[in-house]
């Protein structure tokens, strides 16, 4: 949904960002940081809720 759509534009403008000189490997970080609180959120999660997994991760 509105969230899939948002990640290319969020993409981009991290892109724009690296350009204009703002730490790449800072935003990887903050990146991977989201990346591994997604992983806990689904974890927390009951594992019998396959589809609520599912949508966390669209």
């Amino acid at each position: 949904g509105r969230l899939a759509q948002a990640q290319p534009l969020e993409a981009s403008r991290r892109l724009c960002r690296g350009i204009a000189g703002t730490d790449l490997f800072e935003a990887l970080a903050q990146d991977h940081r989201k990346v591994l609180a997604l992983f806990d959120r689904i974890e927390a999660t009951d594992s019998a809720t396959v589809m609520r997994r599912a949508g966390v991760l669209l």
